[in-house]
């Protein structure tokens, strides 16, 4: 019986960490959405972009429309006219990085004149457990 609680317990203490982050890994990536949209002018293009990646040490993956085409990468959903930039940028929170995601995953799509024409950041959602009876919901990984 003693095996089983402790078993129970060392479940329970793994499972925690998730619910007590307070909206960090929200923050994060809303964090780095806003810099993105701040810097927008420094992503103009494709070599400006792969100019702020690089200032930024995180590295970048670009294809041309040809590449894209041929390649269909499995971080590609459509290819346009254009170059696509992907990034990676890592999480900072450690349990947000074990629990949630552990990367914001950024796109950005360029026309065939090299302009920004789609940005779309990404990073696995949050889990919610309403429980009606208690009045509250309880966010895992938030």
């Amino acid at each position: 019986m003693f095996k089983f609680l402790a078993l129970m317990v060392v479940i329970w203490l793994a499972l925690m960490p998730p619910l007590f982050t307070d909206g960090a890994c929200t923050a994060e990536f809303d964090l780095e959405t806003a810099l993105l949209s701040a810097n927008q002018k420094s992503l103009a293009t494709p070599a400006l972009a792969q100019t702020y990646w690089a200032t930024r040490r995180i590295p970048v993956t670009t294809l041309t429309a040809k590449q894209c085409r041929l390649a269909r990468s499995k971080f590609v959903d459509s290819c346009s006219s254009g170059d696509l930039i992907y990034a990676a940028v890592p999480i900072e929170n450690r349990i947000c990085r074990i629990y949630r995601d552990d990367e914001i995953r950024i796109k950005l799509q360029y026309d065939d004149k090299g302009r920004l024409t789609r940005m779309l950041t990404e990073m696995n959602p949050f889990k919610s457990l309403p429980l009606p009876c208690f009045g509250v919901t309880v966010h895992w990984g938030r």
